[in-house]
């Protein structure tokens, strides 16, 4: 299996490290999480990225300019709005978006 690596963009700390160490902990996952954009964008030409995980805080002109500028600077990226709802959802979720066609 590939290794997949996450970038996880929230306002609230607490919430983003405890879905980087949820996300790390499964085999061949990887994170980095990060508060703003500007991180969010260096990261993603430095690293790999298959997914990145919206998590809270962010307002929907922020959600919607990740969607757009995150997939110019890495066409395949995933991006998946996530505001809670436990690591069983959070699973779910990353096998539908991965699952998806381009």
């Amino acid at each position: 299996m590939n290794r997949l690596h996450f970038i996880v963009i929230g306002k609230n700390d607490s919430i983003v490290r405890t879905l980087v160490r949820v996300i790390s902990a499964k085999e061949d996952w990887t994170a980095f999480g990060c508060r703003e954009t500007s991180e969010l964008y260096q990261h993603l030409q430095e690293v790999p990225t298959a997914i990145i995980l919206l998590s809270s805080g962010l307002d929907a002109a922020t959600e919607n300019e990740i969607m757009i500028e995150a997939v110019r600077i890495t066409p395949t990226v995933k991006v998946i709005v996530h505001y809670g709802g436990g690591s069983g959802l959070l699973y779910n979720e990353v096998q539908m978006a991965l699952s998806e066609k381009l």
